[in-house]
This record gives structure tokens, sequence and C-alpha cells, in this order.
């Protein structure tokens, strides 16, 4: 398979590639730096689309806390239950579930030390579309001051097929001290 046209950040044609479509790259919608904020949020995510949130060094306020992303319908009202989530560290053999939000990161916490952070990839599949329900899918990686590293990925499903155009992040306690947060979209037809 060799490209045919490449633009930065985006290849347009592959040749020999079947199935994708025009235009197969992410293109960026809109950018939040927290700072000591409760929430984060990103609304507009439309039907037909695939959307992306990157999360980039991360930090609470509070040590030893939790990020959440709940999904949100028309207003948008947040939903806080009916989630079937699961999330693993790279190593660790236990597995934290939720059904009140999509969990990001189990067991070990983020800390708000200087180099404690902590950055995510969250891809989350056609949530407008009311027909289907919503899944997502990420990966993240955490780091503490001693240099440990701890590795995350997991996915969720929303049990109940409804239109979701708005996505929130929040600590399970205090708020987000710093952190990027940039929300990408591409055609998922």
């Amino acid at each position: 398979m060799t490209a045919t046209k490449i633009t930065p950040g985006l290849i347009t044609t592959l040749a020999g590639a079947t199935g994708l479509p025009a235009s197969a790259g992410f293109e960026f919608v809109s950018a939040v730096s927290a700072s000591t904020s409760a929430t984060v949020s990103f609304t507009g995510l439309d039907a037909g689309y695939d959307h992306k949130i990157i999360i980039q060094t991360l930090r609470p306020v509070t040590d030893g806390t939790l990020l959440g992303m709940v999904l949100g319908v028309s207003g948008p009202t947040y939903r806080t239950a009916n989630y079937l989530s699961r999330v693993r560290v790279g190593y660790y053999a236990a597995q934290t579930a939720s059904t009140t939000n999509v969990n990001l990161h189990p067991a070990f916490t983020l800390g708000n030390a200087v180099n404690e952070l902590a950055s995510f990839d969250i891809d989350i599949f056609d949530p407008g579309n009311a027909s289907v329900k919503t899944v997502t899918f990420h990966h993240g990686m955490m780091f503490q001051t001693t240099a440990t590293q701890h590795w995350t990925g997991g996915a969720s499903l929303y049990t109940t097929a409804e239109a979701h155009t708005a996505v929130q992040f929040a600590m399970n306690s205090g708020n987000i001290l710093a952190g990027e947060f940039k929300h990408y979209r591409r055609p998922n037809a």
C-alpha cells in the first residue's frame, strides 16, 4: 500500500486501500486549558463522526484522585448511570469497573506534585447517533514523582442507544489543577 497524497496530519488516499472515508484523518475542533477547573466539557459531538479527546499534562488540585468522563445528551444533561466501563493498568492484574462514568484509570490515583501528571487518548465512536449505543476506547500514561509510570487502557459501553452530544471530565474529588484538553473529529462513513 502506498500513500498517493499526504497533507500535514492527513493521508487522503491510499493505493490498494478499501473502505476508507473520503477524508480519513481527524480534524481539530477545539481546545481547553484547565486551570483549577471543576470540569472540562466539549459539546457539539455530532452524528456521522467519531470523536477523539487528547488530554495532556493533567494534574489534579487534590492529591490521590481519579479522573472520570461522563456523556451528555441535549442541554447538556450528563449521564451518571448505565455505563459498562472497564479499565486496567498494564502490568497490574486488577481491573476496575464502573457503572457511573467512563473510568479512565484504576487503582493508581493521580498525584499533584510537579512531576506527577497524566495523559490520555480517548476515542468516542459516533456518539451523536441516537440509534446506536455509544462506545469509547482509551489508553493513557500516568507518571509519579518516583519515576514510576503506569499505562492504562480500557473501554466502555453506554447501555442505552441515545444521541450523546457532549462529554464532561471531572476529578472524583477536588478540581483539575492543570491540563490541555483537545477535541478532534473525523467522518465515520
